[in-house]
């Protein structure tokens, strides 16, 4: 008897365990559809408890040295997620005396109309030293007589330090910057949705005195609450896909049945992603919002492989058979993309071991939902196995020049390119800066 490694007999053994799988959960379909629509279930529970970050600083590892520093940061200057409120004329014209004096009464009394919120500063509560008497006198920088309408300016903004920071030279614009007191919430350290309350109250104040001003908003707050807005509108994306899934299996495959399968496929992947980490305390974070999509393309990849085959099938093989012979190339595909996710755990960034933690487990997910789970619902509704006519598909001629030969020249001038890529890392750029995600319209 031979000794040693044994590499043709495990990957035997390996296939065996995989038909034996398959054909454990097809001989059993009702049971198998009963054991995932209760899974389903326990993660949707379990999605309840996900948390969701959007800070820098929830993100990333707090034994990092940027992290420390932003800590003592905080801790000097209280550093509690400032919004910066920029305000101008809508027809870009020099602000007048009725449009700050509006501004004034609004944040006055800030802390009254919305708890939690005050000004850290603004040219309305800004005093300068000055010299009166013999005696040092801090009077505001900024004094208005709104009752009057009449503006006093102690000190000309351009011989202080606050010099177009504040207000500009030709009052176009004023700055106010508003801090938050701390609350811990569900999306992390800070609930960003605290600017959205500001921003809608600040809009319903301004419309009703008809103060013709245009706001913009930026700072830490301002970051959190537009990336805290992309979260939301995401739904927005999935339809999209989902929209798209299903015109491309009505076009590829000549019925709708196939998109309505993959995307609830899709939507059980969702579930099952988004449950495990709610489940584990994985928290759900600007990059880990990416894994959904980065598993689809997987499970994508699989269905439309498993369909290709059955539209070309034998006329003796059905459907399950169908699935049973593909499911071992295509665990292979799987494990290799679950290799590469699997890598990203190298990183010293929390968040990049975490998205490739649940990555990993995403790409097994979807192969067990496409190749087990899905088999079943198929033998149990028959009408399912019409996702594929191939009499109402339509071939799309110009994806014939794939399959062209190359001559040896022109495979071996491709391939020598391809071994120049390694040398594209000596020019690589790295960009941390977070304004690189917003356009540069983008206020």
């Amino acid at each position: 008897m031979a000794s040693g490694f044994n590499g043709k007999y495990l990957m035997q053994l390996l296939i065996k365990a995989i038909h034996g799988l398959f054909d454990l959960t097809v001989r059993r379909p009702k049971i198998t559809i009963a054991v995932a629509l209760t899974a389903m279930v326990a993660f949707g529970y379990s999605a309840n408890s996900l948390i969701t970050v959007l800070s820098i600083k929830d993100i990333v590892d707090d034994r990092l040295p940027t992290v420390q520093n932003q800590i003592i940061i905080e801790r000097l200057f209280q550093d509690n997620n400032n919004l910066a409120l920029i305000f101008r004329d809508n027809h870009e014209a020099p602000l007048s005396i009725e449009q700050l004096c509006g501004l004034k009464k609004y944040f006055d009394k800030i802390d009254q109309r919305i708890s939690g919120v005050k000004v850290s500063l603004s040219p309305f509560s800004l005093r300068i030293p000055v010299e009166h008497q013999g005696a040092l006198w801090f009077p505001a920088l900024l004094n208005l007589n709104c009752v009057e309408g009449i503006e006093e300016t102690r000190l000309p903004l351009d011989k202080t330090a606050w010099d177009d920071l504040l207000m500009s030279n030709k009052r176009r614009d004023v700055l106010i910057l508003l801090s938050f007191d701390k609350e811990v919430s569900k999306l992390g350290s800070f609930n960003p949705a605290r600017v959205g309350v500001v921003l809608d109250d600040l809009s319903r104040y301004l419309d009703q005195g008809k103060y013709q001003l245009q706001v913009d908003a930026t700072d830490s707050a301002a970051f959190l609450w537009y990336s805290f807005l992309a979260f939301q509108h995401e739904i927005y994306l999935y339809i999209a896909i989902f929209t798209i899934v299903l015109l491309l299996f009505r076009l590829l495959y000549g019925s709708f049945i196939g998109g309505f399968m993959i995307c609830g496929c899709l939507f059980y992947m969702l579930c099952g992603l988004f449950g495990t980490m709610g489940a584990l305390g994985i928290p759900l974070d600007l990059v880990g919002n990416s894994v959904f999509f980065l598993v689809a393309v997987a499970a994508m990849q699989d269905f439309i492989f498993v369909s290709s085959g059955y539209l070309d099938k034998k006329e003796d093989e059905d459907v399950v058979a169908c699935f049973r012979r593909y499911a071992v190339p295509s665990f292979f595909t799987t494990l290799t993309t679950m290799v590469g996710f699997a890598s990203l755990y190298v990183s010293d960034l929390k968040s990049i071991r975490l998205l490739g933690v649940i990555a990993c487990y995403g790409s097994l997910f979807q192969w067990l939902v496409i190749f087990m789970i899905l088999p079943s619902f198929i033998k149990v509704f028959p009408c399912l196995t019409l996702w594929v006519r191939k009499e109402k598909a339509v071939k799309l001629v110009f994806l014939d020049w794939m399959n062209i030969k190359l001559s040896r020249k022109a495979t071996g001038s491709l391939l020598f390119l391809a071994l120049l890529a390694p040398f594209g890392f000596f020019f690589y750029k790295v960009n941390s800066d977070p304004r690189i995600f917003f356009e540069k319209s983008h206020p």
